[in-house]
């Protein structure tokens, strides 16, 4: 857990970038005062509405492997051939009250580019009775989808407390799959303490936190991590 605060004021600063950093590599990057919910696994199957196992989801057409290897997405393979495409649907996240949706993002971004068709395809659908869910993409209506790695979620979505996304994989060779290792979006509500930002499933060892936003100076910090819960407070100094 990362704590940001103005160095004038000692409140908590939100909208600060938190890049981490470990061997050279920044390998995520989160904004203070923005929620983030993640899947990474979908071995344990369909079947569940909400979602409270991070390893279910809700429904699929049956042309998604879900589970060769555990924590890969991907077209499914039957007798030396990938489905043509398939889709899925996500359990519902809960934010745990309004919120404002910010990004959906997935990884790997980069996937075999086949006929200059987008082969990795998501929308999404909010709602506050947790049963109405109307996909669309990022024009919000159903005719479009997102297909960009780190794209913002249309303000349609806004004012919403639970989320699902739907997604898509399509191939135009049977003989390639598209593959989608994690989903993610984030969110801001007031449940997201300002000024905090989460990072979870770090590996041990010493990782430098890089910090930036307009108007303040910019610094680096190293943390070790040596533990499952780890808390540092960094103060900005406004320009």
């Amino acid at each position: 857990m990362v704590t940001v605060k103005d160095g004038a004021t000692s409140l908590p600063l939100s909208d600060v970038e938190v890049g981490i950093e470990k061997e050279g590599i920044i390998f995520d990057t989160k904004l203070t005062g923005q929620g983030f919910i993640n899947q990474s696994d979908w071995s344990l199957g369909s079947g569940q509405a909400t979602s409270t196992d991070p390893k279910k989801y809700f429904s699929s057409d049956g042309n998604i492997e879900i589970a060769n290897p555990a924590g890969d997405l991907s077209l499914k393979n039957i007798f030396g051939e990938y489905a043509e495409s398939g889709s899925l649907i996500s359990s519902s996240f809960d934010t745990g009250g309004v919120s404002n949706f910010q990004k959906i993002l997935w990884t790997p971004i980069d996937q075999p580019a086949l006929a200059g068709t987008p082969n990795v395809r998501l929308q999404v659908a909010s709602n506050n009775n947790g049963g109405t869910w109307n996909f669309a993409g990022p024009d919000g209506t159903s005719a479009t989808y997102y297909t960009i790695g780190n794209q913002n979620i249309n303000s349609i979505n806004n004012g919403n407390q639970y989320f699902r996304y739907k997604l898509f994989l399509d191939t135009a060779s049977t003989t390639y799959t598209p593959n989608i290792s994690d989903i993610s979006f984030t969110f801001t509500s007031l449940c997201t303490p300002p000024g905090q930002a989460l990072f979870n499933g770090l590996q041990n060892g010493n990782h430098i936190l890089h910090f930036s936003k307009a108007g303040y100076a910019s610094q680096d910090v190293t943390v070790n991590v040596n533990s499952a819960w780890t808390q540092v407070e960094v103060i900005m100094t406004p320009n």
